[in-house]
């Protein structure tokens, strides 16, 4: 899905968000095509109250693109701190999607795979970047993130209610667990060692993200804002 106009931003001109919906008989998930990240999560057999008119769990509550989980920031030579890529929906298969984006110098394709007999998917970032300088000269780093996303007001409803005191920052390196309560986080937080796994953790749910790749990662932790908490990996 998604429409060809076009809108100015920052000098330039950007596609409209579109989005590309995976269903599954456990949850239906929207990827954006405004830098590739997963857009919504809703849990069918997870519901915010009892009855009929029950809804949905939504697991990204979060409105902001840049932030959704697996949003992607690129800090290479001409893309110094870029995160507001339009990608194009390159394929689409049942549970299976493959979005691009490619200016010639930089190329960015990402792929997720949706299990549709588990609340899990597996994803792969792959990077293209040629300048005409060399291969030294393209060095820079590459930031994918996880969220935990806050209501911008306080919700009284027992699933949904933010419960911030037990909400937590959570990775897990050198075959140990770390936590770190996203209230208490007021400034950002680097982790400076190799770390496998990152996630977040509240009173019903754990949202990990795992590194199965030969990429070794060092974490860093964001102090939240409204709406959002972001882990980068």
């Amino acid at each position: 899905e998604g429409s060809s106009v076009m809108e100015k931003e920052g000098g330039y001109q950007r596609e409209e968000e579109g989005e590309a919906i995976v269903d599954t008989p456990l949850y239906t998930a929207r990827v954006t095509t405004r830098g590739g990240a997963l857009k919504s999560w809703r849990l069918k057999h997870y519901k915010d109250k009892v009855g009929e008119d029950g809804q949905m769990i939504e697991m990204v509550n979060n409105g902001q693109a840049g932030f959704y989980p697996l949003a992607i920031m690129v800090d290479l030579p001409g893309y110094e701190h870029r995160r507001d890529f339009d990608f194009r929906l390159k394929l689409q298969e049942d549970t299976r999607l493959i979005l691009s984006f490619d200016d010639k110098t930089l190329r960015i394709e990402r792929e997720y795979v949706f299990s549709k007999e588990q609340y899990q998917f597996s994803h792969r970032t792959r990077i293209w970047f040629d300048d005409g300088r060399g291969r030294e000269h393209a060095k820079g780093d590459v930031f994918i993130g996880v969220s935990e996303g806050f209501p911008r007001e306080e919700n009284k409803n027992v699933l949904l209610a933010p419960y911030s005191d037990v909400r937590n920052f959570i990775y897990h390196s050198q075959n140990e667990t770390t936590r770190e309560k996203i209230s208490g986080v007021e400034a950002e937080i680097s982790v400076r060692k190799v770390v496998d796994w990152v996630g977040i953790e509240n009173r019903y749910f754990v949202t990990s993200l795992i590194n199965e790749s030969k990429i070794k990662p060092y974490a860093v932790i964001s102090k939240p804002i409204p709406g959002t908490g972001l882990i980068d990996l």
